[in-house]
């Protein structure tokens, strides 16, 4: 809000965005308190789906009718992120905090409280696209280590986002780690987005 503001004078700006019928000029809110959404809420909005409830077999029947690229062994979190990530974010237009994403997701990030299934992470998204990730930071060493373990065989099986390991790591939270929180923010996204470049 405060740099859109110092940018563009207000909250609102416009930008021309593409649609099945041409392109259409619609006006962006930057005004805060930004929106919260669950990733669940998000994709039932846009899909009228509700993948709290939909089985992995039930996620992959509905990803392969759109063509995404899915295989069996992917889990209930991967599916969920590969229908938001291929079939929502992009129609995400007003600036929305995207929260309670799949496990997945990442590594780094505590289980939520509430939902094993889900981590404590939360991705602002405008105009279709990432501005940020910012999530509750996992601490706990033996969970981290195992969790990039897993990270690793996915590299070795080409996944493309896979962290690789990191002892060091594992031994500064071994030391001990207070409850910390990670954050990440596309300047080079938010520079686009306020000022209107390519």
């Amino acid at each position: 809000e405060y740099v859109c503001v110092k940018v563009n004078g207000n909250t609102n700006i416009k930008r021309m965005i593409q649609t099945e019928s041409g392109e259409k000029e619609i006006e962006l809110n930057f005004k805060a308190p930004w929106p919260k959404k669950t990733m669940a809420e998000s994709i039932k909005e846009h899909l009228e789906i509700d993948v709290e409830s939909m089985s992995v077999e039930d996620l992959f029947d509905y990803a392969t009718k759109f063509n995404l690229e899915v295989d069996k062994k992917m889990t209930w979190g991967d599916l969920v992120l590969s229908i938001f990530d291929e079939l929502v974010e992009s129609k995400i237009i007003q600036p929305t905090h995207v929260i309670d994403r799949p496990r997945e997701s990442s590594p780094l990030c505590k289980v939520h409280r509430k939902d094993a299934r889900l981590i404590e992470q939360n991705e602002p998204i405008a105009l279709g696209m990432e501005l940020g990730n910012m999530y509750s930071e996992l601490n706990d060493p033996i969970v981290q280590k195992e969790l990039l373990k897993e990270q690793v065989e996915k590299g070795r099986g080409g996944g493309e986002e896979a962290h690789p390991m990191d002892e060091d790591f594992i031994e500064s939270i071994e030391t001990g780690m207070p409850p910390t929180g990670g954050i990440g923010w596309g300047i080079d996204r938010m520079a686009i987005l306020l000022t209107g470049v390519e």
